[in-house]
């Protein structure tokens, strides 16, 4: 896969996401946390690896089932 993707984990709950670009500030608090306390929790993103398993939205998962272009 030639794209980039990025994990980003939430450092309170430790609820994660693979995203294909990171997002800004204020789209990447974590749903979980604002949802429980009312309050915004940053996720921290870094570039993902083979390893990393999303609990929520996974892009690497997404770019496999779209259909490729056509010429």
């Amino acid at each position: 896969m030639s794209a980039q993707f990025y994990y980003g984990e939430c450092p309170e709950c430790q609820f994660s996401v693979i995203t294909n670009a990171i997002p800004p500030k204020l789209a990447s608090n974590c749903g979980l946390c604002a949802e429980d306390s009312g309050r915004d929790v940053w996720m921290r993103f870094r570039e993902a690896t083979d390893d990393d398993k999303a609990e929520g939205y996974d892009a690497r998962r997404a770019a496999l089932t779209e259909p490729a272009d056509e010429p």
